[in-house]
């Protein structure tokens, strides 16, 4: 039964193109593709649904306040981001080809898990929002509406945003119905297509001069009724400059009463019909309808993602500060929101949503992103076709100034180091040579982490994630090495794209300080999976030693359990690009001058410890935590999370303990014979007297000296295990 409020008609929908040949799309045998369109009467309109959230009310209940700087909250221009409206175009920064593309239609349908902890309400409910708007049923918002050369008939207009990323004017057809003659097998078909309109404000800004076409890029593939492709490709395209009386015209007068009006919005509703089935062609006689687009273009209606793929969108309130997102956000459309009792961070959070996520696939996002067009179907597709796969989109930028959205290299992956530091890297020159179709999926050793698809059923298999962990940092090693050593593989997806906000620093507080929680996460990656190559970890990571870490027996019984392949595997077949150091550099043991041993002491209050020279207790038998000391292959000597260090470089300067930096040169120094020379200054390893008795000394740097007793150390160091 078709919707009263609406008006409901049979339609084909048209759109131009010159057929080869043909000089001018006035020629009477222009070419023109139908593409049938049908509304059904489950389709929702979402703008609607919107429409009826109060979106300024929520964004004002935490806004920006002048005077306030609008980096403190979020790490990220809050003002900047409320100045961007919730449903702002973007622009398409997938490769051509990607819009040839076609997927299955019996895709399986997603839970978008998004977690949350005291995130910017702009830009949570931009994501939200952009998932919404990344789907098929999308009505056309903000555009004034302009009639040229049309007499007054009963016409039925259909239009696309074009492509044009400088925005302004675009040609589109229109249908007079009485002047059409419909062939008998075209009876046999129903189509029907929805408008809705309503007043709106003309736009503000308008860009005349533009260059305006209708892109044959931005529909999809058709074809005639015997099912063959449509070669010709070219589109008709001109400058069109308009005067500032001729945007400002009356609008021409519509036969329907209930449209007298100056302007007008125009949200077509309708879905396509899949590929399987045939397109007709038919020569009609067209108007021209002209549509001011917003100044970036707005993303074509044309190829959407079929609102079905999305089950639901579970947000996941990690104990935020305000109690009120989850009940607000739980009006949007297909949102449901759970809250944390407590902090769980984003790991044990994503397990949350995960468990209770209706559809068989489910898909992370953080709180900060934009996804692009059609991101959705190719990321399920691949996961359709192979439930042991995990997909990632490519990951473009969004500025954290500016809010800029940027797009990123589609030939990088995820990489990383032994101190398991996750980087981007290119292609090699031999992986992109075989790379003949740009938009082939790429294989990566491990993934950013933040936005991903995965089967749920897998994901469960798996073992999820390792809830052990705190808060968020080193849960995407883990889950990319076991992916990769039980069984599944991981891909980056070109033709999917998804903005994300890069912060330089963390707005928020971790419970044990960012830098025990990250050691705390890698180290248990590094215990459970990596084998004996852990020991490299440690090199590179000297702080990680003597950290607590907890129990990982269950995570060591899962890998049993699984049969998961060893890390030696996962290096050769997986990550042979990673360097393996030829003879590890790192040594664990005591520095002693004679009897004596170099020895850290604590210090009242929060002071790091200092350094002295004191009887070795290994004479006594015993081992001292406080006398061991690791040599890394950077060359820094390090106890747990210090390293020996200098605040200046003059001559009886005291070594001190301060936190390891990798890049610290004043933290280096190196076994020269009997002498520990200090890379920085030269300087040599030395002890000076404390007070009127050589029983207590303290260690100094001072020029080096070969005679000098004071300045003769033995490393008795063995590898690190």
């Amino acid at each position: 039964m078709e919707n009263k409020n609406t008006l409901c008609i049979p339609f084909v929908v048209l759109a131009h193109v010159r057929p080869q040949g043909k000089k001018s799309l006035s020629d009477d045998l222009a070419l023109t593709l139908c593409l049938v369109s049908v509304f059904q009467e489950g389709d929702v309109d979402w703008d609607d649904l919107w429409d009826q959230f109060d979106e300024r009310r929520y964004l004002n209940a935490q806004k920006w306040r002048p005077g306030e700087d609008p980096y403190r909250l979020y790490a990220f221009n809050q003002r900047e981001s409320e100045r961007i409206p919730s449903d702002r175009a973007i622009k398409d920064t997938r490769h051509y080809r990607c819009i040839e593309l076609h997927y299955q239609s019996d895709l399986p349908p997603t839970s978008v898990i998004i977690t949350f902890h005291n995130e910017a309400r702009s830009t949570l409910l931009r994501t939200i929002r952009s998932v919404h708007r990344s789907c098929h049923i999308v009505s056309l918002r903000q555009y004034s509406m302009r009639i040229h050369h049309v007499e007054p008939k009963t016409l039925f207009p259909f239009a696309t945003s074009h492509r044009d990323s400088q925005g302004g004017e675009i040609e589109c057809c229109m249908m007079d119905r009485r002047r059409v003659a419909f062939s008998e097998e075209e009876r046999k078909l129903s189509f029907k297509i929805t408008y809705r309109f309503s007043a709106c404000a003309p736009l503000q800004k308008q860009r005349p001069g533009a260059r305006l076409a209708l892109d044959f890029s931005s529909l999809p593939s058709v074809g005639d009724s015997q099912g063959r492709e449509i070669e010709s490709r070219t589109m008709d395209r001109r400058p069109v400059a308009v005067s500032e009386e001729e945007r400002n015209r009356r609008i021409a007068t519509l036969q329907h009463k209930q449209l007298h009006s100056q302007n007008y919005k125009f949200r077509p509703i309708y879905s396509l019909l899949h590929k399987s089935y045939f397109f007709h062609t038919v020569p009609l006689r067209v108007g021209h309808f002209l549509i001011w687009g917003p100044e970036k273009g707005y993303p074509s209606v044309l190829n959407r993602t079929p609102m079905h793929l999305i089950r639901e969108i579970l947000l996941v309130d990690d104990f935020s500060d305000n109690l009120e997102d989850c009940r607000l956000l739980s009006k949007l459309p297909k949102v449901r929101c759970l809250r944390n009792e407590q902090r769980e961070g984003l790991i044990r959070s994503r397990v949350r949503g995960a468990d209770v996520a209706q559809a068989t696939v489910l898909t992370f996002l953080d709180s900060h992103c934009e996804v692009n067009k059609d991101w959705l179907p190719p990321l399920l597709q691949r996961i359709k076709e192979d439930p042991t796969r995990v997909v990632s989109p490519v990951i473009d930028i969004i500025n954290l100034d500016t809010f800029a959205y940027i797009a990123a290299s589609s030939d990088l992956r995820g990489g990383f180091d032994w101190s398991l530091h996750f980087k981007w890297e290119q292609l090699s020159m031999e992986q992109k040579a075989k790379r003949l179709d740009p938009t082939e999926p790429i294989k990566t050793p491990v993934i950013a982490g933040g936005l991903f698809v995965i089967e749920k059923s897998w994901f469960n298999h798996l073992g999820k994630y390792d809830t052990a962990m705190d808060i968020w940092g080193g849960e995407n090693f883990e889950i990319s090495f076991r992916v990769w050593m039980c069984g599944g593989s991981l891909e980056i997806i070109p033709c999917s794209r998804v903005g994300h906000v890069f912060r330089k620093k963390h707005p928020y507080v971790f419970p044990d300080g960012n830098a025990n929680t990250y050691i705390k996460n890698t180290k248990r990656t590094a215990e459970v999976w990596m084998d004996e190559f852990k020991n490299h970890y440690y090199a590179a990571r000297p702080a990680a030693q003597g950290r607590p870490y907890g129990d990982i027996q269950k995570r060591l019984l899962l890998r049993r359990t699984l049969k998961c392949r060893s890390f030696k595997w996962y290096l050769e077949n997986v990550y042979p690009e990673l360097q393996i150091p030829a003879e590890s550099l790192t040594k664990s043991g005591i520095i002693r001058q004679r009897q004596r041993c170099i020895e850290s002491q604590k210090s009242e209050g929060s002071d790091p410890p200092s350094l002295n020279l004191v009887p070795c207790s290994s004479l006594k038998g015993v081992s001292s935590q406080s006398q061991e000391w690791v040599y890394t292959q950077v060359q820094q000597i390090s106890q747990g999370q210090l390293c020996m260090s200098v605040h200046t470089l003059f001559p009886g300067t005291q070594v001190v303990l301060l936190p390891c930096k990798e890049g610290d040169g004043k933290q280096r120094w190196s076994k020269v014979g009997s002498h520990i020379e200090h890379m920085a200054s030269r300087f040599c390893l030395d002890t000076d007297i404390i007070g009127d008795t050589e029983e207590s000394r303290e260690i100094v740097i001072n020029p080096c000296e070969t005679m000098a007793i004071s300045q003769r150390w033995e490393m008795v160091l063995h590898d690190l295990n």
